[in-house]
């Protein structure tokens, strides 16, 4: 079953366990990572653990200084590396999200998005193309003084999530292809999209509320969870059957339902 996009933004700072190992330096961390990939586990490997590093123009001594102003941030960054075993194709553009996450999986810092070095051809439904081989892709991020030792201190993981609600995927280069499976039955009971489209909405509306109250404090947002998962998987099975059959009016309303929750995840960040 697909992951379901939206649940997938707010899970860092949702679930619970105990923390793993780390590595710590004075000028750089390294931490197990767990992976969020769905499909796009069967084409390509991550490594199993990463190091943040302060950018190579600073050393710890410069970023000590400029902490005790608080007034500059400081850069840092991660190489990720992937190898690609099978050459893909996807209607998305291969972003890979990544966030550090304490031991009780509550976020503690976002990194910009790593895009995999794929080929673009315009105008195909699969027009973004990854070729197999190995990746080694660079984001770098400024956090205040405050935020980098707290993710030296308390970072236990990095979550890496690829994909999402409407990513495909198929072997590029062989005769195999996807096309999406389309049941009467996989839909609301009467068929009526704009329905389903509505419960999309008040899922959203309501998963916001959710985030917000997990980003307080609130220790209620972890009760609501085992709901909101479930509600989540049968969501993202009915519209991801029925994504082929939207029309224009219908798609821009996802867009906009799917906008509003992005938003709010970054204002949340």
């Amino acid at each position: 079953m697909k992951k379901f996009i939206l649940f997938s933004i707010a899970a860092s700072f949702l679930l619970a366990c105990s923390g793993g190992d780390t590595k710590k330096e004075s000028n750089s961390i390294t931490l197990p990572t767990e992976l969020q990939l769905g499909d796009f586990a069967d084409y390509a490997t991550f490594p199993n653990e990463l190091t943040i590093k302060l950018a190579e123009e600073q050393s710890e001594s410069s970023a000590e200084k400029k902490s005790e102003t608080n007034s500059e941030k400081i850069k840092v960054f991660v190489t990720l590396s992937v190898d690609v075993t099978k050459s893909v194709a996807s209607n998305y553009n291969f972003g890979c999200e990544l966030s550090v996450v304490d031991a009780d999986y509550t976020e503690i810092a976002y990194f910009n998005n790593v895009y995999l070095d794929s080929k673009t051809e315009i105008g195909e439904e699969y027009g973004h193309k990854l070729a197999k081989g190995p990746q080694h892709q660079k984001t770098e991020k400024e956090f205040t003084s405050e935020e980098w030792d707290k993710i030296k201190t308390k970072g236990a993981y990095i979550i890496i999530k690829v994909g999402g609600m409407f990513e495909k995927y198929k072997p590029y280069g062989d005769n195999n292809s996807y096309e999406p499976t389309i049941s009467s039955s996989d839909n609301s009971s009467d068929g009526n999209l704009d329905d389903l489209l509505d419960s999309f909405e008040s899922y959203v509306d309501k998963y916001i509320s959710l985030m917000r109250k997990a980003r307080n404090g609130d220790a209620s947002a972890l009760s609501e969870y085992p709901d909101m998962l479930e509600e989540a998987q049968s969501l993202s099975e009915k519209i991801q059957n029925a994504s082929g059959q939207l029309n224009a009016s219908q798609l821009e309303k996802y867009q906009r339902i799917n906008n509003k929750m992005l938003k709010a995840a970054q204002e949340l960040q």
